[in-house]
């Protein structure tokens, strides 16, 4: 680990012990420093985290979202090496313990693809080829689809983008993480409006 890295990696760590909303809003950009190798004496972090969780696992559950019952055939492995980056966390919690999703969260309706649906689905509408850094979860039963886009190392957004011109530009950001993005929708934001919080 160099030292820029490790400077880095403080400055985060910094940024969810002093910080914990923003903590909540970007679970995928401070995910990847509360694993328990990272946070071993801050019960603080573990707290916030669970609390995370709990929010994450209260929305699917409200809006009935289906528990996996068998293990994907699609690992998290597979999916890792095509797109070339580590998906987020609150991401692999969801794909791990549940199916896909089709219904309205809050006011909008979308489509959480199946894991097992996500390499061919990408390959399908050829996200992969167009869209580095990006792995398309879901529609919105309309034009466009729903994605993950790797910002930065470790730095995620959701965003929709439309089917037909598959071009970054157009991506539209409706979340900071996974988590954020659910959080969202069930507070009742909408897709085209701004993003206020």
């Amino acid at each position: 680990m160099t030292k820029l890295h490790i400077t880095a990696v403080w400055q985060k760590w910094l940024e969810v012990l002093y910080n914990p909303h923003s903590f909540l809003v970007s679970l995928s950009r401070a995910a990847t420093f509360a694993k328990p190798q990272n946070v071993i004496g801050n019960r603080r972090t573990i707290d916030i985290l669970k609390q995370t969780m709990e929010i994450f696992e209260k929305i699917l559950n409200k809006y009935n979202c289906p528990k996996r019952t068998e293990k994907p055939l699609t690992t998290i492995d597979q999916i890792e090496s095509i797109v070339k980056f580590n998906l987020p966390t609150d991401y692999k919690t969801y794909i791990q313990n549940y199916l896909g999703f089709e219904g309205h969260i809050g006011q909008e309706f979308m489509r959480l693809w199946d894991f097992d649906e996500l390499l061919e689905t990408n390959k399908d509408y050829e996200i992969f080829d167009n869209l580095p850094n990006t792995l398309g979860i879901g529609g919105n039963g309309s034009s466009e689809f729903i994605a993950i886009e790797l910002v930065d190392s470790g730095i995620y957004r959701i965003v929709l983008s439309p089917f037909i011109d598959l071009d970054k530009q157009y991506h539209i950001e409706i979340g900071t993480s996974f988590t954020d993005f659910l959080v969202r929708l069930d507070n009742g934001q909408e897709w085209f409006k701004e993003n206020s919080k």
